[in-house]
């Protein structure tokens, strides 16, 4: 190995890695730094454990992806490259980054980098998981990506600060559009500051929440969870706000545009959401959309509705449900009738994590790089 040692490289400590769809997320918390790595580089810096000779590790390269010969100059390639980042052979801490500064950039492969505005450190959720890891949700961001065509249209409904709007954006290009609904004052405002950040000239933010009909509502507040805004009263006193609500067949009218893939996320109003643009999907040129929704007992009980009204409303869709599985980074297929009651008695609790469902029309495929996300046939 060129210049190669027989010290014994040892890993940074106080990593944290996280398998992704595509490879590994690694946070380097003394710099507030996250790497994307490969399987290859996340093996090298494993085997950073103070044990292997740094002469050895080529060799073991080799063995464990049964290569024809050691990877000598890809592995030194890969050791100077985790040392100039301080990831091994522990380096001084760098500079704490400044605590008033909520932006970060994004790197996803195939899109240009992106810049993401956060709320502070009061949210608990959304943007301290972007904050840490510049990643949200990676298999649903990978299903909308996915199947949002260049020149493809998104309704992102519950844009929050704007994650899956700015992902979109990008996605489907200047000649397509987003149009993302957010009701909530200060999550709009970041909404369109994040698009304004970005240079975005292809989404319409709208300030209101989809619904059943036109009018004003009250929107219940969560102080931690940002992303936790409800139409409904918790079991738990909240601030509330009144809001504007919109039907999105009122909104788009009776000539709407082609629409490609619709995301729901409403805590708990997804069946009013659906009730309120019946007209748009049941027109010919949608016949096709796909729809990413949130599904969350507790919240749609709580909302009026209930999970097995919904699952047959989504079910009366005539398409091909898939579960969204995070932890497992699966899309798991699966049959709503047989799905529901037993999530519904799994997620009924108020502090029940809320599934994900894919819902893919009968004239489209999933795409080979969403296939790999099927789960593999175990014997």
């Amino acid at each position: 190995m060129t210049g190669a040692t027989g010290r014994k490289p040892v890993m940074a400590p106080d990593l944290e890695i996280n398998e992704v769809a595509d490879g590994y997320i690694v946070y380097q918390p003394d710099r507030d730094r996250v790497h994307y790595f490969n399987q290859t580089a996340a093996l090298i810096l494993e085997l950073c454990n103070g044990r292997n000779a740094e002469t050895d590790l080529p060799e073991l390269v080799r063995s464990a992806y049964d290569l024809a010969a050691p990877p000598t100059e890809e592995v030194a390639e890969c050791l100077q490259t985790l040392r100039k980042e301080g990831l091994i052979d522990a380096e001084a801490p760098a500079a704490a980054p400044d605590p008033g500064d909520f932006r970060v950039e994004i790197v996803l492969g195939g899109l240009r980098p992106f810049v993401l505005k956060l709320q502070p450190g009061v949210d608990r959720f959304v943007s301290a998981h972007i904050r840490r890891y510049r990643i949200w949700e990676p298999i649903e961001t990978a299903v909308v990506r996915a199947l949002l065509p260049k020149g493809g249209n998104l309704i992102d409904i519950g844009a929050n600060l704007g994650w899956y709007t700015v992902v979109g954006a990008l996605t489907a290009g200047e000649s397509g559009k987003v149009f993302a609904f957010e009701p909530e004052p200060a999550n709009f405002a970041l909404l369109v500051e994040n698009v304004r950040l970005n240079g975005l000239g292809n989404v319409i933010p709208v300030e209101a929440a989809a619904a059943d009909l036109d009018g004003e509502a009250m929107l219940y507040l969560s102080d931690d969870n940002l992303g936790d805004h409800r139409l409904y009263a918790s079991e738990a006193e909240r601030r509330s706000c009144p809001v504007r609500t919109v039907s999105l067949d009122t909104y788009f009218g009776a000539a709407p545009p082609r629409i490609d893939v619709v995301k729901i996320d409403a805590q708990g109003s997804e069946a009013g959401v659906l009730a309120g643009m019946s007209k748009l999907l049941s027109h010919p040129q949608n016949s096709s959309a796909v729809i990413v929704t949130e599904f969350w007992p507790y919240g749609l009980s709580r909302a009026g509705g209930g999970a097995v009204a919904f699952a047959a409303h989504l079910s009366g869709l005539g398409r091909t449900a898939f579960l969204i599985d995070e932890d497992r980074r699966e899309l798991v297929p699966i049959e709503l009738h047989e799905f529901v009651p037993r999530a519904a008695a799994e997620l009924a609790l108020e502090t029940s994590p809320p599934a994900n469902l894919l819902l893919l029309p009968p004239d489209r495929e999933l795409p080979p790089e969403l296939k790999l996300q099927l789960p593999r046939t175990r014997p």
